[in-house]
């Protein structure tokens, strides 16, 4: 039961009387005695750090006297029957996965009163081992954004794409929405289901029931940045698997990178990173992992490299067409074109020998979206004989599916 008791001061208070009616809006009817504090000529340029200090206290007394309003009144109103599951100030916290973008790590919501406050990784995910880039962190956000949509939409014809009150104007009921669905799925024909990348095992069987109920329809997964869809393409080619290999660069010796920041944004940095922590350990009787990193502009990636050249964008193809000519030398297999590209300090030559003598143990990336430079990465990974070690492709990722 809400408390609304009102206290007074006084009778004058109570009865508001016309006397106590201008005594409140009048409280300060003397005029501040500006004359007394400071003088007139004061005001020069040419005052000093005593005088500056007199008009500065002053100006802060004079807001803080024209600023004291009555606070509202907030009244705190106790659960009548508390869920069992809420403690008033106690925290619970609930393990999620996080979609501020295609990574999808592992986490753990901090809730208070049923409201998420914070968002850490989940340390019991074996994939992501407690990590979460700042996006994910970010997310808790989006769930206090007054802009965001509280009721389905569905777009009218007479509705112009310019008109700034679109989505207002085409607010629908949930129990709108449903019969429109159901009408128009009554009449068959060809249905689309658009979405992200989906990775969850429960959403895709849902939509695999939806799809063998309703035979037209077909599921297309569209990503507003397909960074990697020449990355699956090449392995389609390949290998017949369209998929994003598992890398595992805690079990590598040598990685060389041609613009590809794992460590910053391609793929799934989370995992990545933890990955190249481990392996970047220097432990007694351990081989540290040694990083070449190829790039155009630096990254996070490229700042923790041990070799760094930078390259132009036009020059990648050559690049890794060179790299690929040095392995196919050692390995006995057909060059892949011809390049004399040489970038600065040798690190080609360098990065070539250094893979050689860490076959099965090293990787080659590249995070450029062009299938002739992914199917060249690939060539030389399987020259090495990293699939099976450091690339997986039966354990392959399930992130980024867009094309």
């Amino acid at each position: 039961m809400d408390n609304k008791q009102q206290y007074w001061k006084g009778l004058d208070e109570l009865h508001r009387t016309p006397e106590f009616e201008q005594h409140r809006y009048n409280e300060f009817a003397e005029k501040l005695p500006t004359s007394k504090i400071i003088k007139e000529d004061e005001f020069a340029l040419t005052s000093n750090r005593r005088d500056f200090l007199k008009f500065m206290g002053f100006g802060i007394t004079a807001a803080t006297l024209t600023a004291c309003t009555q606070a509202p009144i907030k009244n705190a109103v106790p659960y009548a029957v508390k869920p069992a599951e809420v403690d008033p100030g106690i925290p619970d916290y609930y393990a999620t996965t996080c979609y501020g973008c295609d990574a999808n790590c592992s986490l753990l919501v901090k809730t208070r009163d049923g409201r998420p406050i914070k968002i850490e990784g989940n340390p019991d995910s074996q994939v992501f081992r407690g990590g979460v880039c700042a996006v994910g962190q970010g997310t808790v956000l989006s769930l206090y954004d007054l802009s965001r949509l509280s009721n389905p939409t569905k777009r009218g014809p007479e509705i112009k794409e310019e008109d700034h009150n679109f989505f207002q104007q085409n607010e629908i009921s949930w129990v709108e929405l449903d019969k429109a669905v159901k009408n128009a799925l009554a009449q068959g024909g060809n249905i689309r289901i658009l979405t992200g990348t989906i990775n969850s095992p429960s959403t895709l069987d849902l939509i695999e029931k939806f799809i063998s109920k309703h035979p037209g329809t077909k599921h297309i997964q569209y990503d507003a940045s397909s960074s990697v869809s020449a990355l699956r393409q090449a392995h389609q080619a390949a290998f017949g698997k369209n998929v994003v290999p598992g890398y595992r660069f805690e079990d590598c010796k040598t990685v060389v990178s041609f613009a590809a920041d794992f460590l910053g944004t391609w793929i799934s940095p989370v995992e990545y990173m933890r990955q190249y922590a481990n392996a970047r350990k220097a432990e007694r009787g351990k081989e540290m992992l040694q990083h070449f990193q190829i790039e155009s502009t630096l990254s996070l990636t490229g700042s923790n490299a041990d070799y760094r050249a930078t390259a132009s964008p036009s020059q990648m193809g050559a690049a890794l067409i060179k790299l690929h000519n040095l392995i196919a030398a050692k390995a006995g297999a057909a060059p892949a074109g011809t390049s004399n590209l040489e970038l600065a300090g040798n690190i080609l030559t360098h990065a070539a020998n250094a893979l050689w003598k860490s076959k099965g143990t090293s990787i080659v990336v590249c995070g450029i979206n062009d299938m002739h430079l992914q199917t060249i990465t690939a060539a030389i990974n399987n020259m090495l004989g990293n699939y099976g070690n450091t690339l997986d492709l039966a354990g392959y990722s399930m992130q980024k599916m867009g094309d």
